[in-house]
C-alpha cells in the first residue's frame, strides 16, 4: 500500500512539472473580410515555419475550407501547440483549389495573409506575415486583396 501511495505521489509530481502538450495548447479564430462575393470559399493554409508558405498547403500544418457568408468567412484553428506562425489563403470563388495568375503575374482571385501585409508585387514571405501564438486563444482579421 505504501508503495502504491509513493507511485501515486511521484506520478502526481511528474505531471505537475511537466504538462501535457494539451494544457499549453492555443487556439486561433480567424475572421477573414472584404470578400467581393459569397461565391466559393476560402482555402487557408497554417504555417509554423517558412517551408512552403505560402502556396504550399502540403507543407501546412494545418488547412481549412470554408463558405463566405455575407462577404466574410471564419474558421477556428484548435490544439496548437505556442509558436510561430503564418496564414496564407485565397478566395476560391469557383471551386477549383488552384491560384491562377495572368500573364504579368498578377492574381487572379483574391488572397489574404496574416498581419495584412499591404499588396506589393513581389511574393510575401513568412517573415512578412508571421505572428506568436501562446496558450491563450487569439483572435486575428484578414482583410482580402483583389487586383
Amino acid at each position: 500500500m505504501k508503495k502504491l501511495l509513493f507511485l501515486l505521489i511521484l506520478l502526481g509530481l511528474i505531471f505537475s512539472l511537466f504538462p501535457l502538450s494539451a494544457e499549453n495548447a492555443g487556439s486561433i479564430d480567424l475572421l477573414i473580410t472584404g470578400l467581393k462575393n459569397d461565391q466559393g470559399e476560402v482555402d487557408i493554409a497554417l504555417y509554423n515555419s517558412p517551408q512552403g508558405f505560402p502556396l504550399d498547403y502540403a507543407k501546412a500544418v494545418k488547412t481549412a475550407r470554408v463558405p463566405i457568408k455575407n462577404n466574410e468567412a471564419t474558421v477556428n484553428f484548435a490544439g496548437l501547440p505556442e509558436g510561430t506562425y503564418a496564414i496564407s489563403l485565397f478566395h476560391d470563388d469557383n471551386l477549383n483549389h488552384q491560384f491562377p495568375y495572368n500573364f504579368w503575374g498578377k492574381p487572379l482571385k483574391g488572397y489574404g495573409f496574416s498581419d495584412n501585409p499591404p499588396k506589393q508585387k513581389q511574393a510575401i514571405d513568412f517573415s512578412q506575415a508571421q505572428f506568436q501564438l501562446g496558450s491563450d486563444p487569439l483572435n486575428l482579421e484578414i482583410k482580402m486583396i483583389y487586383w
